[in-house]
């Protein structure tokens, strides 16, 4: 692995550790975050996708697809155009979730990038974006 691919790999650990350990002070975790948060921004998923999307193994996302429907967080009904997959999508109760624990986890985040100036956070966003290419960066504002 090349210098740049560990550096990606370490960020990744810090912003990470940094958002598990303000959801582990409200008791709460960080994968159902990533699932809920991957839902709520982009709207309901194949359990594929969700994996995929938040780098998790599929019969571990579907595990905690379980735990999540448990506390009606989120449901799980077959996709329209492929019957034999399923959609997961966000519940009431579960962007309800989400919003209470959005400003501490984007704090956390914050945190973990303060080393960077705002200038530089929205640089490393537009070029991990461009290496993604999946998602458009927002705007500046």
């Amino acid at each position: 692995m090349s210098n740049l691919g560990r550096l990606i790999v370490r960020a990744r650990r810090q912003v990470s550790r940094s958002a598990a350990l303000a959801l582990s002070e409200r008791a709460e975790s960080l994968l159902d975050w990533q699932i809920v948060d991957q839902l709520a921004v982009h709207g309901p998923s194949s359990q594929r996708e969700l994996a995929d999307a938040i780098g998790q193994h599929a019969a571990g996302v579907c595990r905690q697809l379980e735990e999540l429907e448990g506390k009606s967080f989120t449901q799980r009904d077959r996709d329209p155009q492929d019957r034999r997959c399923s959609r997961v999508a966000l519940t009431a109760k579960g962007r309800r979730w989400h919003e209470l624990h959005w400003s501490a986890v984007n704090e956390a985040v914050l945190r973990a990038l303060d080393p960077l100036s705002p200038e530089e956070q929205r640089t490393l966003e537009v070029l991990l974006t461009k290496l993604v290419g999946t998602e458009r960066a927002p705007e500046e504002s």
